[in-house]
């Protein structure tokens, strides 16, 4: 993706409106701080840039301040700026790459759908800007991606708030469902029941055994000729 800002040599164009000596100030202040940004001095571009936008409301300082920004890695403040350099231009060419450095920073900033706009208005005030197309997409790809994964977050967190969560209704009548654990007596009388329960039974048989014995030795024999 290109992120390279788009530079305006603007520092002297908006300077003829104003008296001489004020001019000349401005001038000078722009000119600072357009050093100190090609030697890679960006805080005292941002320093030089700052005062002469506070001496005159010109969109080249707001734009060149952007610019120090961006370098700096101040990309939300580099967004503020180009957009006030937008807003502060009634040149196209101007406002056009104002936006487009806008898209960047806002880009940079994982703004992807603000991000998208400025690359649009780009495209409105320049349709031939083949940069701020190419970098819409991307935007745009992003901004998808993002979407994705924060729709999988949000389902993630769902699932473990939906595990967390639990009716108490339905543990209680677990609860009841659940037949109890016998106590250690209870256990023992138990133990004691079946045992008597076996016992009865076994005494039961040999009664009947006892009694079937019995009825078999008052029985008269029988003779085992026939005579």
């Amino acid at each position: 993706m290109n992120f390279f800002l788009k530079y305006i040599l603007v520092a002297f164009t908006f300077l003829v409106i104003f008296n001489e000596a004020g001019a000349q100030s401005a001038a000078k202040m722009m000119e600072k701080g357009q050093q100190s940004y090609d030697n890679k001095s960006y805080d005292e571009a941002i320093s030089w840039y700052e005062k002469a936008a506070a001496k005159e409301k010109t969109p080249s300082a707001k734009y060149n301040l952007g610019n120090s920004h961006y370098q700096k890695g101040q990309f939300e403040e580099a967004a503020k700026n180009f957009n006030e350099a937008a807003q502060n231009s009634e040149d196209p060419n101007i406002r056009s790459r104002a936006a487009y450095n806008k898209g960047n920073s806002l880009y940079k900033s994982e703004k992807y759908q603000e991000s998208i706009e400025a690359y649009k208005e780009a495209l409105r005030l320049n349709p031939a800007d083949q940069e701020a197309r190419h970098n819409l997409m991307h935007a745009r790809k992003a901004r998808q991606e993002q979407q994705q994964k924060e729709q999988e977050q949000q389902d993630q967190q769902n699932q473990s708030e939906n595990k967390d969560k639990k009716d108490p209704s339905q543990e209680q009548n677990q609860d009841q469902n659940q037949p109890e654990d016998p106590k250690p007596e209870e256990q023992k009388d138990a133990k004691k029941e079946n045992t008597d329960q076996l016992l009865k039974i076994m005494e039961e048989e040999e009664s009947r055994v006892q009694q079937k014995l019995r009825n078999q030795q008052s029985r008269p024999n029988k003779s085992s000729k026939n005579w």
